[in-house]
């Protein structure tokens, strides 16, 4: 069954606000890594430099998994103004709503979603 302009409305959002969280981490994540590799100059103790280098690395790869995310909203949001949100990918059945209120950006329902992983060796996350 089509989801209904309310259960679009609200999923739609949903997906605003996530996406608006999601712009505030990355430039938060991004302004502490610059902050961090500034202090590398600063820094004469390698010890020291290779802690801010972890640190570095690991907000810059935060940032990288939340522009992931940002992207798949905007694709999400792309889906839904071309009315083929809520629509599984490969076998085209409506995915249930409380899939898609688990996990908005879903593409797949759970049987497609599960053989998927399986075919590509994905580990389950949240479905």
């Amino acid at each position: 069954m089509p989801l209904t302009d309310d259960e679009l409305a609200s999923l739609r959002s949903t997906l605003e606000t996530r996406l608006a969280q999601l712009q505030q981490e990355i430039e938060s994540k991004l302004d502490a890594a610059a902050e961090e590799s500034g202090s590398l100059e600063r820094t004469a103790d390698s010890g020291e430099v290779s802690v801010t280098e972890d640190a570095t690395t690991s907000e810059f790869a935060d940032a990288r998994r939340d522009v992931q995310e940002a992207r798949e909203i905007e694709a999400t949001f792309q889906r839904m103004t071309d009315g083929q949100y809520g629509i599984c990918v490969d076998c085209g059945i409506d995915i249930p709503l409380e899939r898609l209120h688990a996990q908005p950006t879903a593409l797949r329902c759970i049987t497609c979603q599960t053989r998927f992983e399986q075919q590509h060796g994905i580990r389950p996350t949240t479905m």
